[in-house]
């Protein structure tokens, strides 16, 4: 979504009242004030205004699945698809675990979509008529290669609906199909980014780390950029090993060159990992940054970093 942010307008913690850039998609002109806004959580400023880039509905457009028995063949296949130079429109993962899930909740449903339970690729492909087949069939060969099966096009805006559907709705899905199997399960939702060749390697862990306290999960990804979401169920009781394999999962992408979010930013419940990720001058920067803007701290106090580094944090305060 940053990408196709232009320009911003932003309330200052002082009620100053700025414009962060003018339309054109191109500017050198002094610092991306734009970006850091974005990035900002809310620490440095209001945003009343948003000005998006807005893109071409794709005149054809046609949605594929295919399944695949192992994640690392689903990870390669996105890899040799980018590395042919093929545009694809979206490119979503779901492993074999959330898979299971989405085929338990809706095998019942009288005239369903009968889903396998192996780990899914999910493609958006666009195009003119004819390019659009030649890339259709350029994927379905590079799927072959890596050991996919159980391919299905989806060309009417029925299938294609209901398909991306059970994408889209997957996080609430999961959640219903937890509390069916622990009584009063919690779900903590999490993600992390990593290059796209260490994913297959960073869910596998991930997984097991989970499973091995005790815990359940699923996974989806936006693989084209190496983003893993990790859905933690877990009873009231195991909020501790929720909370650990969550830190150990930051933890894992860090040592991997990935980044602690991807998407859901970092608020307080992961500052503590942006220095490991970044180093302490770069979080200094941003303290820094904060203070020039917001010197009173009105504005989201402490969340990202701590403004005062050297604080104690005093329970039951």
């Amino acid at each position: 979504m940053k990408e196709n942010v232009i320009s911003l307008k932003v309330v200052l913690a002082d009620g100053t009242i700025i414009k962060t850039k003018n339309r054109p998609r191109k500017s050198s002109n002094g610092y991306n004030l734009t970006g850091l806004f974005v990035g900002s959580e809310g620490t440095l400023g209001i945003i009343v205004e948003a000005t998006l880039k807005l893109h071409v509905k794709p005149e054809n457009e046609i949605v594929a699945i295919m399944n695949f028995n192992h994640i690392q063949e689903a990870a390669k296949t996105v890899t040799d698809i980018f590395r042919k130079g093929i545009v694809v429109n979206a490119v979503e993962l779901m492993d074999d675990r959330q898979m299971k899930c989405i085929r338990e909740m809706t095998q019942d449903i009288e005239g369903g979509r009968q889903w396998s339970d192996k780990n899914l690729l999910l493609f958006k492909l666009g195009g003119s008529p004819g390019a659009l087949k030649d890339t259709v069939n350029r994927v379905k060969d590079i799927c072959h290669q890596n050991n996919g099966f159980n391919l299905e096009i989806a060309t009417s805006t029925e299938e294609k609906d209901e398909i991306w559907r059970t994408r889209k709705t997957q996080l609430w899905t999961s959640i219903d199909w937890a509390k069916q199997k622990i009584p009063n399960a919690r779900a903590w939702p999490t993600d992390v980014a990593v290059p796209v060749s260490r994913l297959p390697h960073v869910i596998a862990e991930t997984v097991a780390d989970i499973e091995e306290h005790g815990l359940m999960t699923t996974v989806v990804g936006h693989v084209g950029d190496g983003n893993i979401h990790a859905l933690v169920i877990f009873p009231p009781d195991k909020l501790a090993a929720a909370e650990a394999v969550v830190g150990k999962m930051v933890q894992r992408a860090i040592a991997n060159e990935g980044t602690v979010s991807g998407e859901h930013g970092v608020g307080i419940g992961k500052r503590d990992f942006l220095v490991a990720e970044l180093g302490q001058a770069t979080v200094d920067t941003m303290r820094s940054v904060k203070l020039a803007l917001d010197p009173l701290r009105l504005l989201n106090p402490d969340k990202i970093f701590k403004i005062d580094p050297f604080e104690e944090r005093i329970d039951n305060c």
